[in-house]
């Protein structure tokens, strides 16, 4: 369990470093003034608020759609 921690944790790390940079990466390839490219932190911010968005969304559909079972047994 402690490998697999310590494996998932690597990969983790990997991955936001990459976030983070990628940013200042996009900003110089593609000649972006520093008004327009957005941190790796507003990256992050931004992409976990639309995940949960969607989670909210999918639970409140799936609500919707058993409302009838609830209503039933009460």
């Amino acid at each position: 369990m402690s490998k697999l921690l310590r494996r998932l944790a690597t990969v983790g790390s990997i991955f936001l470093g990459v976030i983070s940079i990628l940013p200042i990466v996009a900003k110089d390839v593609f000649g972006l003034s520093e008004a327009v490219a957005f941190g790796g932190t507003s990256l992050l911010i931004i992409i976990s608020t639309g995940i949960e968005g969607i989670k909210q969304l999918e639970g409140y559909l799936l609500k919707r759609k058993y409302v009838g079972f609830m209503d039933k047994t009460e």
